[in-house]
């Protein structure tokens, strides 16, 4: 990875977080105009694709997606991912504006911690940037473990309400959609070693899969609670999941970091941390959550937790 790779990839990646905030912004207006329903609903999508506003928000996040495809292709997952989590300085204000309300200091605070916990870990390391390269038998299995994993969620989600469920349900998004970020990195490789025939190849079709299971489940999620909630767990699984698989099966490295840079990894993780619970305990948060779980509670239909 080079300097000039990095002055273009940087600024790609928060590009990217922009258009996904505008996105989640839009779409998750569009997803409240739905029933609300206690089920996890996997035909979402095909509901909400006849809505015009959803559309646009979709227009919105493949434009985001193409930004962040091309700064992965240029620099490692472990330095793209974390800036990605930018999009909670712009899509919260946005959600905020949009149902006629303004985010206090609490909920300022939350977003700033997240933030700048994020900031911190990318300023301390110094990833390499290896092609990713695996068995077949590799990529079986890490599929296999992401759906035990996405499916443990769901399960949980199903079974609780408010906070918890949108939490679970947001952290099912989020690791769903970390794969489909390593998934993302192999294509453009491909693309950029074998032009418009690495449309053959199986990487393309695995980000299509991933993408459209995580976008079901991050539709189910607003449709469960408040951006503020689901938005900070939803964009912290996607990097931390995409980093652990780019770090323990693809060999990326965080560089070597001395007794300082160390620290300066816990005290982000910290910061990161408690800007997540600040967001989760803040009133107007509790508040809003409240009134999605009693519109559920009225529409509650047949107890069936998953609908396929």
């Amino acid at each position: 990875m080079t300097d000039g790779h990095l002055a273009v990839a940087v600024p790609l990646a928060v590009c990217a977080a922009a258009c996904f905030a505008a996105s989640n912004v839009v779409q998750s207006r569009a997803v409240r105009a739905e029933p609300p329903s206690e089920r996890v609903d996997l035909r979402i999508v095909a509901r909400l694709a006849l809505r015009r506003a959803w559309l646009a928000g979709l227009a919105i996040s493949v434009l985001g997606f193409a930004f962040q495809a091309v700064a992965l292709g240029l620099a490692p997952v472990v330095l793209v991912q974390p800036l990605v989590v930018a999009e909670l300085l712009f899509a919260l204000p946005l959600a905020a504006v949009s149902n006629g309300s303004h985010l206090g200091r609490r909920e300022w605070a939350g977003a700033l911690l997240v933030t700048c916990g994020l900031i911190l870990f990318v300023s301390v390391i110094h990833p390499s940037d290896p092609h990713f390269r695996a068995s077949g038998t590799a990529w079986v299995l890490l599929a296999a473990m992401t759906a035990a994993v996405v499916g443990a969620l769901v399960a949980l989600a199903v079974r609780l309400r408010g906070v918890p469920r949108t939490s679970a349900l947001a952290a099912s998004a989020g690791v769903c959609l970390g794969l489909m970020s390593v998934l993302t990195k192999v294509a453009a490789h491909d693309f950029a070693d074998h032009g418009l025939a690495a449309i053959g190849s199986w990487a393309p079709w695995g980000v299509a899969v991933s993408g459209l299971v995580g976008m079901s489940l991050a539709q189910n999620t607003f449709g469960a609670g408040p951006l503020a909630v689901s938005l900070p767990l939803m964009d912290l699984g996607e990097p931390l999941v995409a980093a652990v698989i780019a770090v323990t099966v693809f060999g990326e490295r965080l560089g070597h970091l001395s007794l300082v840079g160390s620290a300066g990894l816990v005290v982000a993780a910290t910061v990161v941390l408690a800007g997540v619970v600040l967001l989760d305990l803040s009133p107007m948060v509790q508040t809003v959550q409240a009134d999605f779980t009693a519109r559920t509670d009225r529409a509650a239909g047949p107890a069936c937790p998953l609908e396929a």
